[in-house]
């Protein structure tokens, strides 16, 4: 199954490459008055032969035939690469021969057509290549550069060079791709309302464990947002009934393979509707998404098959179950427990976040048997990943209150005094759902890892390798926000 997904998008790559050419003729890469280029890279065909072309790029290894030349050179932009050579002008041979690997130039030249025996049939530009008349040096890379874009494995302390890979291009374009066709079904054809809602918080019991930031008040912290579940449970109270946004989200976890410390996700909240209409909108969503980015996948069936989370465990001793062999495979997982009975402690947690509604079958025993409680909670997977989840929330102030100090124990509820008074504000029955960007992106490329999905992204122990971070504050900076460091290494 990995196989097949990698060979698809093996095949949406090749035909983003030739897509990248095409639209690379148009207008926006010729503007003649403030462009540095005449063309690109990838754009060149047999049909420009004869033309002179400006190009800008990176340059890569040369290859000397003889010291008189010729020379051939590869010169790569984001939209391809194109074959340089440089025959007979030795000053213009050895200053080509002479750049480091990386060295961002300028150059001049015609196009002409390769010789039938130097096409190349694997490369969209393989039936051309550009005799150099000038080259301009932007910047010359380092000699001493250990690695390049030519080597299968770049370090993330070398991260640039590693974004200017193909394949990461490949992604993260895709990735704008996707998020334009998210914002097209849900603003445009669904009337979804993008707002943004804050990143400093305040520690709230949610499940996770936040990132803590100090103010120069003694004693006074924010914590930055796990989700922005709160604030857009409080939009809906707040009359905004369809409400978006690509949301930034920090939790500091252990890591995993398919975890980071901060991530994207594509959250959405709807007032005056079922689980039955958010379940129908995310499938719309999904398949909205494969139309118009990878037209050439096999599209998704809808309606998703569903299964309860008994019968998933039952049947694959897993609430995220892959169901199927090739292509992708969509499922609803529902009726989640409400409730869990942590195993070191013993006591009761939310199995997804203290703001989802039980069942309605099993709401007057959420007191006297919570863990019989289902919840309306469902989890969507695609082959075995869990892309994303939601629930129809609490709208009543009374329910959550209950949950929170009888059945969850929480010691201080007044820390969600401002969800409970909103409650009490007149809050619409709402629901919603997130569904995770950076995994989404995995699976749709083919189950690349997850920092292929993403420009920066942290190491398997939450830092980033290239900007040295977390890193240590100077004393004075520590003074101005009162913090002690016990130095104390554990």
């Amino acid at each position: 199954m990995l196989l097949w997904l990698r060979r698809a998008a093996r095949s949406y790559i090749l035909q983003r490459r030739y897509y990248t050419a095409d639209c690379a003729s148009s207008s926006r890469y010729h503007n003649s008055h403030a462009s540095l280029r005449s063309h690109v890279c990838g754009e060149l065909r047999a049909s420009h032969i004869g033309e002179d072309v400006k190009l800008c790029g990176w340059l890569h290894k040369p290859r000397l035939v003889s010291k008189r030349g010729p020379l051939f050179a590869p010169l790569k932009d984001h939209t391809g690469v194109i074959q340089l050579i440089a025959i007979k002008n030795e000053g213009l041979i050895a200053q080509l021969n002479q750049l480091p690997t990386e060295s961002v130039v300028s150059v001049c030249g015609q196009v002409q057509l390769r010789p039938d025996q130097d096409r190349n049939t694997e490369m969209p530009t393989g039936d051309v290549e550009v005799f150099v008349n000038s080259v301009d040096v932007l910047n010359e890379a380092s000699q001493d550069l250990p690695f390049s874009t030519a080597d299968l494995s770049v370090p993330m302390e070398y991260r640039p060079l590693h974004l200017r890979k193909s394949g990461m291009q490949d992604t993260i374009r895709l990735r704008s791709k996707v998020s334009m066709a998210v914002r097209q079904f849900l603003e445009i054809m669904h009337g979804f309302v993008d707002i943004e809602t804050p990143t400093l918080f305040k520690r709230t019991p949610e499940g996770a464990r936040e990132f803590i930031v100090p103010t120069r008040t003694p004693g006074q912290f924010y914590s930055l947002t796990q989700s922005p579940q709160q604030f857009k449970q409080l939009l809906m109270v707040g009359g905004f009934d369809r409400y978006y946004q690509f949301a930034r989200c920090y939790r500091d976890e252990d890591m995993k393979s398919d975890r980071q410390p901060e991530f994207t996700q594509i959250d959405l909240e709807m007032a005056f509707v079922t689980q039955e209409d958010i379940i129908a909108l995310t499938e719309g969503l999904v398949y909205h998404i494969f139309m118009n980015t990878l037209p050439s996948y096999p599209q998704p069936k809808i309606p998703f098959p569903r299964l309860t989370h008994t019968k998933a465990i039952e049947m694959y001793n897993s609430d995220k179950p892959n169901i199927g062999r090739e292509g992708f495979n969509f499922l609803w997982v529902t009726e989640f427990p409400l409730f869990t009975r942590c195993s070191t402690t013993g006591t009761l947690e939310s199995s997804h976040h203290p703001f989802t509604a039980p069942h309605p079958e099993d709401e007057s025993i959420v007191s006297t048997n919570p863990e019989k409680v289902r919840g309306l909670h469902y989890d969507l997977v695609c082959n075995g990943v869990e892309l994303g989840g939601g629930s129809i929330r609490i709208h009543n102030a009374e329910l959550q209150e209950r949950i929170l100090s009888d059945v969850l124990k929480v010691k201080d509820i007044s820390v969600f005094s401002h969800l409970l008074k909103g409650l009490r504000m007149g809050c619409p029955p709402h629901g919603g759902i997130a569904l995770g960007f950076d995994r989404l992106m995995a699976v749709l490329c083919g189950g690349v890892p997850l920092t292929d999905t993403i420009a920066f992204p942290k190491s398997a122990r939450g830092h980033d390798l290239m900007c040295k971070a977390p890193s240590s504050l100077s004393q004075d900076v520590l003074d101005m926000y009162h913090i002690s460091v016990n130095s104390k290494e554990n």
